[in-house]
């Protein structure tokens, strides 16, 4: 049985990521975010480098 997600006209079939992010490209990101003056956008991009490299953590702890 198909999946829904592989059913239907114009199904992509199963997802696969289109991009990973490494450790070391997020690293150089927050570096060149670092050099910045302080700004609300700036904390909001810190924000979501902590997040994603917990979930980089956590996918090469688990995987």
């Amino acid at each position: 049985m198909k999946m829904y997600s592989q059913r239907g006209r114009g199904s992509a079939g199963p997802r696969e990521s289109k991009r990973s992010l490494n450790r070391e490209d997020v690293l150089g990101y927050r570096a060149r975010l670092m050099q910045q003056p302080p700004s609300p956008e700036r904390s909001a991009a810190l924000k979501t480098i902590r997040h994603q490299l917990v979930s980089i953590d956590r996918r090469v702890t688990s995987g």
